[in-house]
């Protein structure tokens, strides 16, 4: 009896073993091959080539949650966009740091630029994408992911839009000759988590200020500096805007400053109450990022 019961404990512990490595296996395949993804296609884009908007969530958001908080598919209906909601595999993008190895504190290189460049791709397979007229919009993490996939993927995008996030050093690292890309920036003066002052670790700047980050842009699209005096005007109830206009190929860099907004989305609650501070109610980021895509187009 001892004997037999022995038997069955050790090919319990090797059945075991075999599936945690099966299992394994799977999760690594996943994270090498497997596109997660959410796109919404109002009916109007079925008949021609419609533009598109890839919208990249922040460290721990996912696609889906991403879709219902930020309303862009109400939009989408209106004006005959496609919108393109990559997943993380993780929850946290490679913007050109790795990205964290949980329980572990150390970073590991990962192709996010191919993994969202392979979504396009394959969303290109049953819609019919404008590629002259692609955006790109992230909010925090996902906003340094826009920012590296415009400078690695130079010309492949139309506009970027930064919500709650300056440039990251090493997003934009060995990007000097790039094509000049309208950009918007809606950044919170409150915000504690990549404050509008940018980011200096043990005496090494690793974010950008905004105002660091609007100049960097102003010089990517050589605009003229008379035109961009950088005096905030102010635009309604709290919020401040600056634009500048007068840049190479008709191109400009526009940025809303939100006196009281946090780490947040303005007029739009997460869902899941991840928001980190105050959510500014005098703009609807979501609306004004459409309308600056619309006069893009």
């Amino acid at each position: 009896m001892l004997v037999f019961i022995k038997k069955h404990v050790i090919g319990l512990v090797i059945g075991s073993c075999c599936l945690a490595l099966l299992l394994i296996g799977l999760a690594l395949w996943w994270r090498a091959n497997w596109l997660a993804y959410q796109v919404y296609a109002p009916a109007s884009s079925a008949n021609s080539q419609a533009p598109f908007l890839v919208v990249l969530h922040g460290t721990g958001g996912d696609a889906r949650t991403t879709q219902k908080w930020l309303g862009f598919d109400e939009f989408a209906d209106e004006h005959g966009f496609v919108v393109i909601y990559p997943h993380s595999p993780d929850g946290q993008w490679d913007a050109g740091a790795g990205v964290l190895e949980p329980g572990t504190g150390e970073r590991t290189r990962r192709d996010d630029i191919g993994y969202i460049v392979k979504i396009i791709e394959e969303v290109a397979e049953t819609h019919s994408l404008d590629r002259e007229k692609a955006f790109v919009v992230g909010i925090s993490d996902g906003a340094s992911m826009a920012f590296r996939l415009s400078c690695k993927l130079d010309g492949s995008f139309a506009g970027l839009a930064s919500v709650a996030a300056t440039i990251p050093v090493y997003a934009n690292k060995n990007c000097t000759t790039v094509k000049p890309l309208s950009a918007l920036f809606i950044h919170g003066k409150q915000d504690t988590v990549l404050p509008l002052d940018g980011i200096v670790y043990r005496g090494i700047r690793i974010y950008l200020s905004l105002e660091e980050s609007v100049d960097w842009w102003l010089s990517r699209n050589g605009c003229d500096r008379q035109d961009g005096d950088r005096r905030y005007q102010p635009y309604v109830g709290r919020v401040e805007r600056l634009q500048v206009k007068r840049c190479r190929d008709n191109t400009e860099v526009r940025v809303y400053r939100v006196n009281d907004g946090g780490h947040s989305w303005p007029m739009r609650d997460h869902p899941g109450g991840l928001t980190t501070g105050h959510v500014n109610r005098d703009i609807d980021a979501t609306a004004i990022i459409v309308e600056w895509l619309m006069e893009l187009r």
